[in-house]
């Protein structure tokens, strides 16, 4: 919403868009969005807030499915009608087959379906768990009670720099291959 968000986070929503579906025409051509397994509850309005954005930055381009029609077994189907971008969350429904849903976004990655992954809240559920290797993303921990943040990080401080549990497997391997 407008009260958590600025220009730079809008731009860079925007931008992710078009890096995710290699499409710099989103603003001006028809595209489909799949969205699955996000949360409508009394603190998390994902499902409507997603399509709410999508309506005000793409208007008369995007289509998407009714609200949780691409979720659990319907995945499938939502996947095999190619979509250009797949929208989904780690928020399952009581009786979701966690495996089944990961399988079917492998499925997307495979045929080259990008996903756009919207962690829910700070946890990591049951789908989160089968959701997260697909991306190579590893879960650290819940940032709500510790408030960390970033203030002018700049990244090109970290290039050619390797946390130390990695730099220790390059030692073994280079006295390996020595």
């Amino acid at each position: 919403s407008g009260n958590v968000t600025n220009a730079q986070m809008q731009q860079f929503m925007e931008n992710s868009f078009a890096w995710l579906t290699q499409r710099d025409d989103l603003k001006t051509n028809t595209f489909k969005v799949a969205i699955a397994h996000l949360d409508e509850s009394y603190y998390f309005k994902d499902e409507s807030s997603v399509r709410t954005w999508l309506d005000a930055h793409y208007p008369g381009k995007v289509s998407y499915n009714v609200a949780n029609s691409c979720d659990d077994a319907q995945l499938a189907t939502c996947i095999a009608a190619n979509p250009d971008l797949l929208i989904i969350s780690q928020i399952a429904n009581a009786g979701s087959d966690v495996a089944a849903i990961a399988a079917s976004v492998k499925t997307a990655l495979q045929q080259g379906i990008p996903v756009l992954y919207v962690h829910h809240d700070g946890g990591l559920t049951a789908l989160g768990e089968k959701l997260l290797p697909l991306f190579n993303v590893t879960y650290q921990w819940d940032n709500y009670w510790k408030k960390l943040g970033l203030k002018a990080f700049d990244v090109t401080s970290t290039l050619g720099k390797l946390p130390d549990n990695i730099r220790t497997i390059q030692t073994m391997l280079t006295h390996f291959k020595a």
